[in-house]
């Protein structure tokens, strides 16, 4: 009923960054492959979070799903974990092992149990 999302930044961060801020308002379905990497909060001492939002919610505040051409894209962050030796990549601005969306993997198995039920 609400499947869109919206990235909020929060003004309570002591030393906001400026990725996060860029990208306070963008609009997405929940579905979006962008959430996979980039679910607030996306490190220490960020504050981000996300707005849900109905069809009826963007018609009445006049806003529109965010054009992928205008999704702000930093960039990607890649290096090799020092412990481990193994090659990563993430988004510019989500710190190191923050880069997943807290609770996608449960609600993904939660659709598959609905799904065995039903069947």
């Amino acid at each position: 009923t609400r499947p869109w999302w919206r990235y909020r930044h929060s003004d309570a961060s002591v030393v906001p960054r400026p990725e996060h801020v860029a990208g306070d308002g963008e609009i997405r379905r929940h579905d979006d492959p962008g959430w996979n990497t980039q679910s607030p909060p996306s490190g220490f001492g960020c504050r981000c979070f996300v707005e849900t939002l109905s069809a009826r919610d963007l018609q009445k505040l006049g806003l529109v799903e965010t054009p992928e051409d205008q999704i702000p894209r930093n960039g990607e962050v890649k290096g090799v974990d020092p412990k481990t030796g193994e090659e990563f990549s993430r988004p510019e601005g989500v710190d190191r092992g923050w880069d997943y969306a807290p609770g996608k993997s449960y609600a993904d198995d939660l659709a598959r149990l609905q799904k065995m039920e039903q069947d």
